[in-house]
C-alpha cells in the first residue's frame, strides 16, 4: 500500500476566516450571520446557510469545527501547477433564489425483490489502512462559482475488482487500475439551486436548442423560497456544463470525481472502508425500499423525501474536503460512457470521444448507503432532457 507522508494526518479542516466575515471586536458573531449559530429552526440570514450548526457562505471554505474562533488571517491556495500561490480572488456572489426538491421515486435497476448485497462489513483493517491527507479548500480561483478543494496531482486506483473487499463491483467499473493525474480544484460543494437561478437569470443557462435544453422546468426552476442552498436538480448534462462554463470552470472528468472523493488510499467510500450511515449521506440506509426490513434517513421510513441542503452531512466529507460525495443527488461527469475500464489510458484519461450516455458518480438521496454510495459506482443517462430526474445534480472542476 503506497502510504502519501504529510505534515498532518488524517483529514484536516483549514479555517478560512477572512476580514470581512470575521467580528472586528474578536467576540462571537450573532445568531443568524456568517460563523454564528443558525438560528433554533436551521435558517440562517440572507444567502448563508446552516452546515454543522454554523452559518457559512458556501462561497467560501470553513472550518465548521473552529467557526467560531477568532482568527483574521488571509488565506492563500496553490496554484495547480504548485509552482507558486496565489492570493485567493474576492468571490462574485451569485444572486441566489430558491428550491422545491421534488419526492423522487427509485430507479428502475435499483428495484429489486431481493437483498443482494450484505450489510455486514467484512474485517477491513487487515487489508486497509487510511491514507494521511492535507485538505486546502477556498474560494475559487476564477472569482465565480463556490468553493473549491485543491486535489494534488500523482496516482490513485479507479475502479474495483471484484473479490472478498469488493463484493458488489459491476462488470463495468472493473478492473481496478492506477492512473495519474494532474492537480486540479473540485467543487466543495454541488452546485445550488439558487447559485444555477443566478445563471439562468444572466441567460447562459436556458432551454433555447432544442434537444439540449439545461434543465426541467417543471421540476425546481424557479426554487421555492427557502429552498435555495439545496443542490441544482432536473438539470440535463447539457446545463451543468453550460453553468460551469458560465463561472469559468468545467465539469470534472470521471477520473477526477473519483480521485476527489476516494482519495490516494483505494476506499470504498469517502469516509473509508465502513458502510455509511445517515451521519454520512443523504441516502436510504443500509437496505433499499424493496428490500426486507428497509431502514432510511427520511423520518417517513424507506420512502425518500428529497435532496438536503448542500454540506448537511460534515461526517462524510471525502478525504480533500469535498461534501455530498456520496449520497445527495448524482453528480454529471465529463465523459461519455464506454464500457469497463481496460482500455482506459494511465495519464489523465478523459473518456470516450463519443458515446451516447453520460456518467454520472456518487448516489443519491433515493440510493441504498452500502454500494451506490461508493466511490466507484457508476451510472448512465443520454446527456438531454429526455431523461431528467430530481436526483440529478453536478458540481465544477478547474
Amino acid at each position: 500500500m503506497r502510504k502519501k507522508t504529510c505534515a498532518v494526518s488524517g483529514v484536516l479542516f483549514v479555517l478560512m476566516c477572512f476580514l470581512s466575515a470575521c467580528d472586528d471586536g474578536g467576540g462571537k458573531p450573532p445568531a443568524g450571520s456568517k460563523l454564528g449559530d443558525c438560528y433554533p429552526d436551521g435558517s440562517c440570514d440572507g444567502i448563508l446557510t446552516c452546515v454543522s450548526g454554523v452559518c457559512v457562505d458556501l462561497n467560501e471554505m470553513v472550518d465548521l469545527d473552529t467557526a467560531s474562533s477568532d482568527n483574521t488571517n488571509d488565506t492563500v491556495i496553490p496554484d495547480t501547477d504548485n509552482s507558486s500561490d496565489t492570493e485567493m480572488m474576492d468571490d462574485d456572489k451569485d444572486d441566489v433564489v430558491i428550491d422545491n426538491s421534488l419526492p423522487d421515486v427509485f430507479d428502475s435497476d435499483v428495484q429489486s425483490d431481493d437483498c443482494i448485497f450484505d450489510n455486514e462489513k467484512p474485517d477491513y483493517d487487515s487489508v486497509w489502512q487510511a491514507d494521511e491527507y492535507i485538505v486546502e479548500c477556498g474560494l475559487s480561483p476564477t472569482g465565480k462559482g463556490g468553493a473549491m478543494c485543491l486535489v494534488p496531482e500523482g496516482i490513485f486506483v479507479m475502479g474495483c475488482d471484484l473479490g472478498p473487499v469488493f463484493s458488489a463491483c459491476a462488470s463495468y467499473e472493473q478492473p481496478a487500475h492506477s492512473i495519474t493525474l494532474k492537480a486540479f480544484y473540485i467543487d466543495q460543494f454541488e452546485v445550488t439551486l439558487g447559485q444555477y437561478q443566478s445563471c439562468i437569470d444572466d441567460g447562459a443557462c436556458n432551454n433555447n436548442t432544442v434537444g439540449q435544453e439545461h434543465y426541467w422546468e417543471d421540476c425546481d426552476v424557479p426554487p421555492e423560497s427557502g429552498k435555495e442552498n439545496h443542490p441544482m436538480n432536473c438539470v440535463s448534462w447539457y446545463g451543468a456544463k453550460a453553468y460551469c462554463e458560465w463561472v469559468g470552470k468545467r465539469l470534472p472528468t470521471e477520473a477526477e470525481w473519483e480521485k476527489a472523493a476516494r482519495g490516494t488510499d483505494g476506499r470504498m467510500y469517502t469516509t473509508g472502508m465502513d458502510v455509511p450511515t445517515c451521519d454520512d449521506g443523504v441516502f436510504v440506509e443500509y437496505y433499499d425500499a424493496y428490500c426486507k426490513g428497509a431502514v432510511s434517513c427520511f423520518p417517513s421510513g424507506g420512502v425518500p423525501l428529497g435532496s438536503f441542503p448542500v454540506g448537511s452531512k460534515p461526517q462524510g466529507v471525502s478525504p480533500y474536503g469535498a461534501y455530498d460525495m456520496a449520497g445527495n443527488v448524482w453528480e454529471w461527469v465529463n465523459d461519455w460512457f464506454g464500457g469497463d475500464y481496460s482500455t482506459s489510458p494511465f495519464n489523465d484519461p478523459q473518456g470516450p470521444e463519443t458515446g451516447t450516455t453520460k456518467i454520472l458518480r456518487g448516489g443519491s438521496f433515493s440510493e441504498r448507503s452500502n454500494y451506490r454510495a461508493s466511490t466507484y459506482i457508476r451510472l448512465s443517462y443520454p446527456p438531454d432532457t429526455a431523461i431528467i430526474y430530481s436526483h440529478f445534480g453536478f458540481r465544477c472542476a478547474y
